[in-house]
């Protein structure tokens, strides 16, 4: 592996749409990808999402054929197929005490020159490092959905996080993933999601007030700013509003 190089063999734990999408960009970045799932029914079908999304990259002229890719994907539902990977990325469900867990898992196997990522968009890494017997190869890799067409991964360090693993994971972002590296400190929200909220919850707030109809705000943030808020289900679901209020509560209490 050369600088700048995404490791040669990265594994990524959950395959559902975020997990699905991480695998995506990691087969498209070179990489050989080990994708862990909870039993062989979830592992097809995380095979399967992986699947569509690389025809969707040959229908954009992104690559020329699937097969070659999808060639370099193996599932899994034993953790210790995750030996060897430079990189392992946890893409569970947000649920704090379940990505402990799951990170615990995975440092048992992984070796240790290997980088530990959480992909998620609000918990903090502190709180999930408490479970680790190595916290400092921990930091965030927060992609954004859909991950192949988003330019954006905000990479989030930990108090403990080092220096070496900051550098390495910028490196790997910018040169082999292609994407733009955002760098920002445990807090609550990070700087996506703290300014995604600041932003929805004034244009609920404007909604109810009858300032202006949402398709009129959608327009001015769209036309005025540049910013791509809508009230689709891309973006104000519930899983959004779960994990918005998950970091909310968590500010309040700092």
């Amino acid at each position: 592996m050369t600088d700048g190089q995404i490791p040669g063999r990265t594994g990524v734990v959950g395959g559902g749409q975020m997990g699905a999408g991480i695998v995506h960009a990691l087969l498209l970045a070179g990489s050989e990808v080990v994708l862990l799932e909870r039993d062989t029914a979830a592992a097809q079908a995380a095979a399967e999402r992986v699947r569509r999304s690389c025809d969707k990259s040959v229908e954009r002229g992104k690559v020329a054929d699937a097969a070659e890719p999808m060639a370099r994907l193996t599932t899994t539902t034993d953790a210790a197929d995750l030996a060897g990977c430079g990189l392992a990325v946890e893409a569970v469900p947000e649920d704090e005490q379940l990505k402990r867990d799951t990170l615990a898992r995975v440092e048992a196997v992984i070796g240790d020159d290997a980088a530990l990522a959480t992909n998620t968009s609000s918990i903090s890494l502190d709180a999930l490092a408490t479970s680790l017997r190595r916290p400092e190869r921990l930091l965030g890799l927060h992609f954004f959905n859909p991950v192949p067409a988003s330019k954006l991964v905000e990479i989030v360090i930990a108090s403990a996080t080092d220096e070496a693993w900051r550098e390495r994971a910028v490196t790997w972002v910018r040169d082999g993933l292609g994407k733009t590296p955002v760098v920002v400190a445990d807090s609550p929200g990070f700087a996506s999601s703290r300014l995604g909220v600041a932003l929805g919850l004034e244009a609920i707030r404007m909604l109810e007030a009858g300032v202006a109809s949402a398709e009129d705000i959608d327009a001015a943030m769209s036309l005025g700013y540049g910013l791509r808020f809508t009230w689709s289900s891309q973006h104000l679901d519930l899983r959004s509003c779960e994990d918005h209020g998950h970091f909310e509560r968590k500010a309040a209490s700092c």
